[in-house]
């Protein structure tokens, strides 16, 4: 079955004739419009448009589902004003907690949506790598990764599994290669992980399957140890969604499933069912389950702009 937030995307090209010109109107680039326009006709079997260079055309079945989808967008329009009339009402102040990955990947891009459907309700983001205990009142809710999501009088719900895998700058692959097998960890420098990273799956996984290689540094931010790779000291486990996205980063080895880590979302028991935390947890839920883009793979052979000799030992 296909995905119904891709017909935004479908009706956004239809009406604009481009994916270029849906992507400003969506406000996201034009590959992901893309994406999502090749998504819907495989998941429906079908070719909605015919592409020239001067632009989109819609098939036959194209401009039938344009009606069906221009049906159903009214009804949602609908739904969100009824949404939006019961969601004034609601007021009060959220503590959510998680740590900087996560903010900057899921949480933050969603604020501002969450703001125009709630204006009265405060959210306050504390940005932590260490698991604050909702239990004593130290937040009201979490987006917390990895094996453990805590413990105590809580909910848990798990939204995503993030799969990881091994990265290296596009300088660091024309200067020293880039591993395509695990054997070949051990000849190339590696980007270590420090603090709560170095109890983690992935990172731990990394430091034993490249065994001989050097640890140029060590970091306990995810965000800086990309920084690291993308200054070309030498590869590092990283998320797929913190550093697929990244033109600058080529994917050596992965994902793999084995040391990937579920993203949970967890509230407290006693206030899971109160009216704003769980608008908000029902928003950010559909939120991050929706941000499908973000757990797409690059195909190689599209963003290769290096020769595979170079990329390669």
């Amino acid at each position: 079955m296909f995905d119904w937030n891709d017909l935004r995307h479908f009706l956004a090209v239809a009406r604009a004739g481009s994916t270029l010109a849906a992507a400003e109107i969506l406000r996201v680039n034009q590959t992901t419009v893309a994406r999502r326009i090749a998504a819907l006709e495989r998941d429906l079997g079908a070719k909605l448009f015919d592409r020239a260079q001067s632009g989109y055309r819609l098939t036959q079945l194209g401009e039938e589902l344009l009606c069906a989808a221009e049906r159903v967008e009214t009804e949602a329009e609908g739904v969100a004003r009824l949404v939006q009339q019961s969601s004034r009402r609601l007021k009060g102040t959220i503590r959510v907690t998680t740590n900087e990955t996560i903010a900057n990947v899921f949480l933050t891009p969603s604020l501002m949506d969450f703001a125009e459907l709630y204006p009265d309700i405060r959210l306050e983001v504390v940005v932590d790598p260490r698991q604050l205990d909702l239990a004593r009142g130290e937040a009201d809710v979490a987006l917390r990764a990895g094996a453990d999501p805590g413990s105590g009088p809580i909910v848990v719900r798990k939204l995503r599994h993030l799969p990881w895998a091994v990265y290296c700058s596009r300088d660091y692959a024309r200067r020293n290669g880039c591993p395509g097998e695990i054997a070949q960890l051990a000849e190339h420098t590696i980007v270590g992980s420090d603090g709560p990273l170095a109890v983690m799956a992935a990172p731990m996984w990394l430091e034993q399957a490249a065994g001989a290689a050097r640890v140029i540094g060590r970091s306990n931010s995810l965000p800086n140890m990309m920084a690291a790779v993308k200054a070309g000291l030498g590869l590092a486990i990283l998320p797929c969604a913190l550093a697929e996205p990244d033109p600058e980063l080529v994917r050596c080895i992965g994902p793999m499933d084995d040391v990937g880590a579920p993203l949970w979302l967890v509230t407290r028991s006693d206030n899971k069912d109160e009216p704003r935390i769980r608008a908000f947890t029902t928003f950010i839920s559909a939120r991050i389950i929706a941000m499908r883009h973000l757990f797409e793979l690059r195909d190689p052979a599209e963003e290769a702009l290096l020769d595979d000799s170079s990329l390669m030992i």
